[in-house]
């Protein structure tokens, strides 16, 4: 617990610096459109794919899972197709367009290392993408390898030229995607930069809404440091922490709201009486019933 406190003092700190440095506050209802790095067309595209349209929508916008991204691959090490995600560090060289089939075209380039070399494939791209990709230059690719025909390939890697960004000192966080999406630069990548965007402002956007007494006996952590450790959670003990106050966060309200509704019901919404039986529900409680009570 003293290690989130210390984290999340510092984390108070330079989000006081970034309010004085931003023209605009953001908060939990912000449209996504005045988030850094989105703007009009992007936050369109995005609301009707993914339904996200309020800061608060991204910062539920939970991730699938968490792979460590900070081990370099080589290509020589290669031997069978590797069942997750993996990096390598080198240089992308030979970046071509391939027409194939009834006038479908592919990107295509060589990845090499130290130790061999690799095929990049893009099935889906924009001309934007291809203006985006950095040749003859070292640089990381990070991405699930394909084996066919006892070659290997990456299809659409995620490309980092920042070293202190590729070899990321946490957990990654892997979000939800689909190939529209990436064909618009919308990619795990991104998500990473919106996330870390918002959760340095978290100070600014959420309070605690748990009585202490109940964090306490309960040793459930803060309700910032969960939304921060839910996105980047250093180890998974970190992630663990986050999970937990987070479902029961969920859960408390739910049980709270189902409670209130009950009472409210209970004490303000009277039935009808029935004070005299007739006829005719003797007739159907007697003839009519398939069943006896």
């Amino acid at each position: 617990i003293k290690d989130f406190q210390k984290f999340f003092g510092s984390l108070f700190y330079f989000t006081e610096i970034r309010l004085h440095l931003n023209s605009r506050k953001i908060d939990l209802e912000t449209p996504i459109e005045f988030i850094k790095g989105i703007g009009p067309e992007r936050a369109k595209f995005i609301r009707n794919v993914l339904g996200i349209t309020t800061v608060e929508d991204f910062l539920t916008f939970y991730p699938l899972r968490y792979i460590d991204k900070s081990k370099i691959h080589q290509i020589g090490d290669l031997k069978d197709e590797p069942e997750a995600e993996i990096q390598f560090k080198g240089k992308i060289t030979d970046l071509q367009e391939i027409v194939y089939g009834k006038g479908q075209k592919r990107l295509s380039a060589k990845f090499r290392d130290e130790t061999g070399t690799l095929e990049l494939v893009w099935f889906r791209y924009s001309n934007w993408l291809k203006e985006q990709i950095p040749l003859n230059r070292e640089i990381f690719i990070f991405g699930k390898v394909n084996l066919f025909n006892g070659n290997y390939s990456m299809p659409h890697p995620e490309i980092e030229i920042d070293e202190k960004k590729a070899l990321y000192g946490s957990l990654l966080p892997i979000y939800p995607g689909s190939e529209k999406l990436s064909k618009r630069g919308i990619n795990n990548k991104f998500f990473q930069n919106i996330l870390t965007e918002i959760t340095q402002s978290l100070p600014l956007l959420m309070q605690e809404n748990l009585p202490e007494d109940l964090m306490k006996n309960l040793k459930l952590i803060g309700r910032i440091p969960a939304f921060y450790h839910i996105h980047f959670p250093k180890d998974f003990n970190h992630f663990e922490h986050a999970n937990r106050r987070i479902k029961f966060e969920e859960a408390f309200f739910f049980q709270l709201g189902y409670g209130l509704k009950k009472l409210h019901q209970k004490t303000s919404v009277i039935g009808n009486p029935f004070p005299k039986i007739g006829e005719n529900f003797n007739n159907f409680y007697e003839n009519a019933l398939p069943f006896e009570l």
